[in-house]
């Protein structure tokens, strides 16, 4: 029984670890998307219209080239795959925007 509760605490403390790694990548991340959404909220036409989807798309496609560059340049495994990136991206520039129109920062 003590070698398996040993295994346990081994494997969480290795899911603990992952998961900081992660978080760690996450945060300057999300200030990153703020910033390309401040960015591209300073260069809309004052025309009336939004251009809320067009906008997400090019910060998707921005973080992703960037996180190809980051990727090429390290040799260091990035925590969180490329597939997994795209697969939250467009959830994680949604909270970003939220918080933004909820603290008025956008300029």
């Amino acid at each position: 029984m003590k070698g398996g509760k040993f295994i346990m605490i081994a494997k969480l403390t290795n899911i603990g670890t992952r998961l900081w790694e992660v978080i760690g990548f996450i945060l300057p991340l999300l200030k990153g998307i703020g910033e390309l959404a401040n960015w591209l909220e300073e260069l809309e036409p004052e025309d009336g219209e939004k251009y809320g989807e067009e906008e997400k798309n090019i910060v998707i496609k921005i973080v992703l080239i960037i996180y190809d560059i980051v990727n090429e340049l390290t040799e260091e495994e990035l925590p969180l795959p490329k597939a997994t990136l795209e697969k939250y991206l467009g959830n994680l520039i949604d909270v970003v925007v939220q918080v933004y129109n909820l603290f008025n920062i956008f300029n």
